[in-house]
């Protein structure tokens, strides 16, 4: 078993990764959320119905 003062060091490493993860996490879900709303956008844009052959 660990030292109380290294478990003490190694779990104030541990939460440090985990807020720093938890912090970057936001601005994963706007890239995707930008990226989402983009796809939507050229999905839904109407539909032209002119044709360009000459018939």
């Amino acid at each position: 078993m660990l030292p109380v003062t290294l478990q003490f060091i190694v779990a104030m490493i541990a939460y440090a990764i985990n807020e720093r993860m938890a912090s970057t996490k936001p601005s994963t879900e706007r890239v995707s959320a930008r990226a989402s709303a983009a796809l939507l956008q050229r999905s839904r844009r109407p539909k032209t119905t002119e044709r360009t052959d000459a018939s």
